[in-house]
C-alpha cells in the first residue's frame, strides 16, 4: 500500500467561496457587463484570474447548458441572498442594474454583519469577566 496516498473516510463537501471572493466575482462581472461585454465573454475574461477561474468556468458551462445566472451561482454555492435576489429580478431583463443592486445589498450586509460582530464583542467580554468575578466572590465568601 502506498503511504503517500491519503485515505479519506468522508467525501469532501463543496464549500462555498468566501464572501469576499463572491463579492469580487460579482464586481468584475458587473464592470465587464457595463463595458458592453456579453455575459459569456465577460466570464471568459474573469477566468484569467486564478482564484475566480473555477467559479467562472462552472458558470459558463451551466449558462451554455440553459440554466439561468441565479441557478448557476446557486450551483456554485453562492450566498443565498445573492441567488434569491437574482431569481426574483430575473423577469426584469436588465441584468446590469439588477447585478449592481445585488452587489450594493450584499456589501451592506457584510458591513453590517462586521459592525454587529464588533459591537457584540464588548458585552460578551464584559459578561465573561463579570461571571468570573462572581464565581471568585462566591468561592471566597
Amino acid at each position: 500500500m502506498d503511504l503517500s496516498e491519503k485515505i479519506r473516510f468522508w467525501k469532501p463537501v463543496n464549500n462555498p467561496p468566501k464572501k469576499e471572493l463572491q463579492l469580487r466575482f460579482l464586481h468584475r462581472l458587473s464592470r465587464l457587463l457595463n463595458k458592453g461585454y456579453p455575459i459569456i465573454e465577460a466570464l471568459d475574461i474573469i477566468q484569467w484570474d486564478r482564484q475566480l477561474k473555477p467559479i467562472a468556468s462552472s458558470v459558463i458551462t451551466l449558462l451554455k447548458s440553459g440554466h439561468h445566472l441565479d441557478e448557476a451561482l446557486e450551483h456554485k454555492h453562492f450566498n443565498q441572498v445573492i441567488t434569491t435576489y437574482l431569481y426574483f429580478v430575473r423577469n426584469n431583463g436588465d441584468i446590469r442594474t439588477s447585478l449592481e443592486k445585488c452587489i450594493t445589498m450584499f456589501e451592506q450586509r457584510l458591513v453590517y454583519m462586521k459592525k454587529f460582530q464588533e459591537t457584540a464583542r464588548y458585552p460578551a467580554i464584559l459578561l465573561v469577566v463579570c461571571a468570573v468575578l462572581l464565581y471568585f466572590v462566591k468561592q471566597t465568601v
